[in-house]
């Protein structure tokens, strides 16, 4: 992928160092993406357990 992505930037005129540098932003903002996302996932599973959980409570005092 890496290796796509400096070919594609080199061909569009940009030097070595400003693709160094390119990369190693699109690196960083796919980490935070994934990060980010990682955390809404969780937060909607725990979210969910935390209603299930609550039914359960609710259908055993009844």
């Amino acid at each position: 992928m890496k290796e796509i992505i400096n070919k594609l930037l080199i061909e569009n005129g940009m030097t070595e160092k400003s693709v160094e540098e390119a990369i190693k932003i699109i690196e960083e903002t796919a980490y935070k993406e994934g990060y980010e996302q990682g955390l809404n996932e969780g937060r909607q599973r725990g979210i969910k357990a935390s209603i299930r959980a609550i039914n359960s409570i609710e259908k055993w005092e009844n």
